[in-house]
């Protein structure tokens, strides 16, 4: 050993405050209770006492390169890789998010190596969360939601679980996903249905009808005397879905309503009921359009 490395030592030993018969675990025990109280992430990020930490840690590596075990003490093997373990997430949907799919982002804490000590060592202890050497970090991730999601169904994530250990790879993230009603539109499966109320002139006269769809306002053509409890069937405007190589599209369903008439007024005439005016907010995909020429629906 070169005068240059004894020096080393005996300047790193002085750090923790060790005497020179000092074995591994003594400068273990030293390292832990000394960085504690300079480990950067339970003091904020305080640079003074980061610099510390840095310090003692290097003053350890030194240390512990040039120590031997206590008499009497029995090599172990290093722990064995072991899987992270899966987290569980409910992932809160609207409507349209749910029936049009997207992308959101979804911030979450999972379990990680300490990012102050992942260099320190397999076997060595970590000064901060109670000496696990982990750390729980806050994680921003963007998930695809696939279009067609139902409320109750699990979206899987791999690798966005916890962090694995000894090398081990992390575990899974799994989203339960929990879909919002809508004010007008009713799901059932990948079919839409929604009730249109139209007063009673509106009804004998007939002609075009607007309809709020997944996709957008569309407009229908209904007869003459067309009656309340009439079903119209759009074709395809209900919610589209890919599944195992096989592309899906529901229909969207539209029940005529009669509009209940308004009060008497003073002169006894009777007062028309604003119409409604529901409609499903735009998608995080970009703005609802106007469609093109009136489509004719199919009567049920």
């Amino acid at each position: 050993m070169t005068t240059e490395t004894l020096d080393k030592r005996k300047k790193a030993l002085e750090q923790l405050g060790l005497p020179k018969s000092a074995y591994a675990s003594m400068a273990r025990r030293a390292f832990r209770r000394l960085a504690f109280e300079c480990h950067p992430d339970l003091h904020g990020g305080d640079e003074t006492k980061t610099q510390r930490f840095r310090n003692l840690l290097e003053a350890y590596r030194t240390v512990c390169s040039n120590l031997a075990p206590p008499p009497g003490h029995t090599q172990t093997s290093p722990p064995a890789p072991s899987q992270g373990r899966d987290l569980h997430f409910r992932l809160r949907l609207d409507f349209l998010q749910a029936a049009l799919g997207g992308e959101v982002c979804l911030r979450y804490a999972r379990e990680a190596a300490c990012p102050a000590c992942r260099d320190i060592g397999e076997k060595e202890e970590c000064a901060g969360y109670g000496g696990t050497r982990r750390a729980r970090e806050e994680t921003l991730l963007r998930v695809r939601v696939p279009a067609g999601v139902e409320d109750g169904e699990i979206l899987r994530q791999r690798g966005e679980g916890d962090e694995g250990h000894s090398g081990g790879g992390p575990g899974d993230l799994h989203l339960l996903i929990s879909a919002r009603g809508h004010p007008t539109l009713k799901r059932r499966g990948l079919d839409i249905y929604s009730e249109v109320k139209l007063p009673g002139h509106r009804l004998k006269e007939g002609g075009p009808v607007r309809v709020l769809t997944v996709r957008g306002p569309e407009r229908i053509l209904i007869p003459p005397r067309s009656r309340p409890g009439k079903m119209y069937q759009l074709k395809g405007f209900g919610i589209a879905r890919t599944s195992g190589g096989w592309a899906e599209r529901g229909d969207h369903f539209v029940r005529l309503a009669a509009m209940e008439s308004g009060p008497l007024t003073r002169s006894g005439a009777l007062t028309r009921s604003a119409p409604s005016r529901a409609a499903a907010k735009p998608s995080a995909g970009g703005p609802i359009t106007q469609s093109g020429p009136l489509k004719p629906a199919g009567i049920r």
